[in-house]
């Protein structure tokens, strides 16, 4: 009857949030992160090493 009915769309919202959650974990696992995370680190070493080489 009410398909977009208000209390289904709030209680829908914790199913979606235990997916959010164990896919943001799952990535975690699958070494995305990490590549990430190294990405990052990497960026920030040719951001430091560049104002270094400027301000030299």
């Amino acid at each position: 009857m009410l398909r977009k009915d208000p209390l289904d769309q709030t209680i829908g919202l914790i199913p979606r949030a235990a997916k959010a959650g164990h896919t943001a974990l799952s990535r975690s696992e699958t070494g995305q992160l990490r590549w990430y995370a190294a990405s990052m680190a990497a960026g920030a070493v040719l951001v430091i090493g560049a104002i270094v080489v400027v301000a030299v």
